[in-house]
């Protein structure tokens, strides 16, 4: 056991990668009252303490958002694909005769398996929220594997992306994309399956790469390297997702304009529907497109600097609006619209699906507001540093050490006022 005195008001040890805290009670004097100088020494002695807690927790919390949202995004359509047994046993019979062919069966093999990698992925991100929010538990074990995981998050995204290709390729009424009341062209289903190519690298990375983003700063917090994600790491993360926001925003933006143009106004006799989005209302796509499109380029502009104070959350308005908009207009307007409850499944697919991109952005242009470039060596108390190095952990011996100044009582604080560390209770055991 290894016992570390960087905070004079707190302790911690390290054992199989696991780290424990004891954090002590607020000083108190005998008769309940603590000197103005007290109080400003015990929030000195502690802020690292705190702002290395209330991080891990803000991880946490987020952590739990985002494998909720990534346990919900895959069910319905796994159980529209499997069909009972159908899959399994056409898979089987594929298997055992050696002819490998990517058709519509096999790729619901793959669609079927990248869901149920995205269930695990969202599980262990559900598991390391809890534990760090409510127990203020960390492993750096249980976060290497979150982050193992994660690395099957390429599986669905190819497997969505190579249905998209397959449904190109059919022209007229074989296309689900367009209904042949529109006798549509190729050109017309290619156009479609393109914005629906990007609609799914928009939001996927967004929910995806969101849970991952934060699956690594958790471990970089829990290593001994929390320096690594300072303000410019946030700054060109909110650079890069805000990127796939846009991407996302043009793609049913684009939608909503070439089917007005095409198609006319809505309602539309007969809905277009291609990956996540379902057209009923041109005029609705364009809308929610160019809201999310405008919220993308404040990013950009916040990542530049513009208007980025610590206390300014304009940008977080923004994309909560933005994100209220889209439940209001892309799942409630278009797809509550879809006849005999078509759109049953795909409401809460695209609900929890377009929570990522919105909230990952908001969370990046937050830590980059509030952040330094550089860490001073006291920022967490150097309580991050024990994750990784025996540097900075010290004996128990000197943990009972002091100076004699920290150890005398306020010299104006009164008679009945004593030091802080004479007034401590005993430290209470939270583990992290």
């Amino acid at each position: 056991m290894k016992l570390s005195t960087s905070c004079r008001l707190s302790t911690y040890f390290v054992h199989d990668s696991v780290v424990f805290y004891h954090v002590s009670k607020k000083p108190q004097t005998k008769h309940g009252k603590m000197s103005l100088s007290a109080i400003s020494k015990y929030h000195d002695n502690n802020i690292g303490l705190e702002r290395f807690t209330s991080d891990s927790r803000q991880l946490g919390g987020l952590m739990m958002l985002f494998g909720f949202c990534l346990v919900i995004y895959p069910q319905v359509k796994n159980a529209q694909l499997t069909g009972g047994q159908e899959l399994a046993t056409e898979v089987v019979d594929v298997v055992r005769s050696r002819e490998f062919e990517l058709n519509d069966k096999t790729l619901d093999f793959f669609l079927v398996l990248g869901g149920v990698c995205q269930v695990i992925f969202g599980c262990f991100g559900l598991l390391l929220g809890y534990l760090s929010v409510v127990h203020d538990f960390g492993s750096l074990w249980l976060t290497r594997s979150l982050i193992l995981v994660a690395q099957t998050s390429w599986i669905p995204l190819l497997a969505d992306l190579a249905e998209i290709v397959i449904q190109t390729q059919k022209e007229g009424i074989g296309s689900n994309y367009v209904h042949s009341e529109y006798d549509p062209t190729l050109q017309d289903i290619r156009f479609f399956g393109a914005m629906g190519f990007f609609g799914i690298i928009g939001w996927y990375v967004g929910l995806m790469g969101g849970l991952s983003l934060i699956a690594f700063a958790l471990h970089a917090l829990q290593s001994g390297n929390p320096g690594s994600r300072n303000r410019a790491f946030y700054q060109s993360r909110l650079v890069f997702y805000s990127i796939f926001s846009l991407v996302a925003a043009g793609s049913q933006l684009l939608l909503g304009v070439y089917a007005k143009g095409n198609f006319g106004s809505g309602p539309l006799p007969q809905p277009i529907s291609v990956a996540m989005y379902v057209i009923v209302y041109p005029e609705v796509a364009i809308a929610c497109g160019s809201v999310q499109a405008v919220t993308a380029l404040f990013g950009f502009a916040r990542a530049a600097g513009v208007s980025a104070q610590p206390d300014n959350h304009l940008y977080q308005y923004m994309t909560w609006l933005s994100w209220l908009m889209t439940i209001a207009g892309t799942v409630m307007t278009q797809v509550y619209l879809l006849p005999g409850g078509e759109g049953a499944g795909l409401a809460p697919t695209v609900t929890v699906l377009t929570f990522g991109v919105y909230m990952l952005t908001a969370f990046l242009d937050f830590k980059m507001r509030n952040l330094p470039f550089t860490f001073p060596s006291d920022y967490y108390n150097n309580v991050a540093d024990c994750g990784a190095e025996d540097g900075g952990i010290t004996s128990d011996a000197e943990s009972e050490s002091g100076s004699d100044e920290e150890k005398q009582p306020e010299a104006k604080g009164g008679a009945n006022e004593t030091s802080i560390e004479a007034s401590l209770p005993e430290a209470i055991p939270v583990c992290y």
